[in-house]
């Protein structure tokens, strides 16, 4: 299916439709959509599936975008089953309920207006497992980004994306190798409802995923938490923050010792 720079008015529905092709596709997609334009949604939902990639790169779609129940596999020439980067979606973005992607899915500089729901999804990257699973950097999402009940087997890249909150669960980050979620950048407003809060968790959920040491990931938390006016748990975060860069961080071995000196007597107040 090749619909490059094409125009469709109104809803684009390859619902409950199983597309297949080469195992190695000579364009390198099997759906080649780039620079589409959707006068209201896209359905790849309910039973789609697609056998060899799909590619929508910097397309338009006036509503919704939806890949709830679908299945996406990148062909043998390609790590990756989907390219939505830079793609404008007015709506929602759905990729939940029994969404699977067997390969990594390529969505930076993405827009999403509304949300952006992995709830009950598979990102399954290739066969090193480090491979790319999600890659949102430079993302815009509007409202809500759900990483709840979510499986993400391969690294993710959230780094300089925005959202408007955070709903996530512990489990969901826990396939991700160590080291392998960009969070450098990345900006949120607060936390949904009923998702873990608890401090330690979270400044856990930051070390965890850090290669050395970078203060953004640490300042994001600490001001989510000013906003909700718990003073106690910012300032837990700025001590982790200064802790971690005395044990990780580039200081000389002299404003190491100085640090760690601050650290035992008065603290990071």
């Amino acid at each position: 299916i090749h619909l490059r720079q094409a125009t469709i008015g109104n809803t684009f529905s390859l619902e409950g439709t199983k597309v297949s092709g080469p195992t190695k596709s000579p364009r390198g997609w099997l759906v080649e959509c780039a620079n589409l334009r959707v006068g209201r949604d896209i359905h790849f939902r309910r039973g789609f599936q697609a056998f060899g990639g799909i590619r929508l790169y910097g397309a338009r779609v006036a509503g919704r975008f939806d890949c709830s129940g679908g299945r996406f596999d990148a062909n043998s020439d390609s790590p990756y089953a989907m390219d939505l980067r830079l793609v404008k979606i007015e709506g929602s973005l759905y990729m939940r309920r029994q969404f699977v992607a067997q390969g990594g899915v390529l969505a930076k500089g993405i827009y999403v207006g509304r949300d952006f729901d992995c709830t009950e999804s598979r990102f399954l990257a290739g066969a090193r497992e480090d491979s790319l699973a999600l890659g949102a950097s430079g993302a815009v999402v509007g409202g809500t980004l759900r990483i709840e009940n979510t499986e993400l087997c391969g690294s993710v890249d959230l780094g300089q994306a925005s959202v408007g909150w955070l709903a996530d669960d512990r489990k969901s980050w826990e396939k991700i190798p160590p080291g392998k979620l960009n969070l450098i950048g990345f900006s949120y407003k607060s936390f949904g409802p009923q998702v873990p809060d608890d401090v330690q968790y979270r400044i856990g959920w930051v070390l965890r995923h850090q290669v050395g040491f970078h203060p953004d990931p640490f300042e994001q938390l600490a001001s989510v938490y000013r906003q909700l006016r718990q003073s106690d748990e910012a300032h837990a975060v700025k001590y982790a923050k200064c802790r971690i860069r005395t044990r990780r961080g580039s200081l000389s071995s002299l404003n190491k010792m100085w640090q760690r000196f601050l650290e035992l007597t008065v603290g990071y107040g």
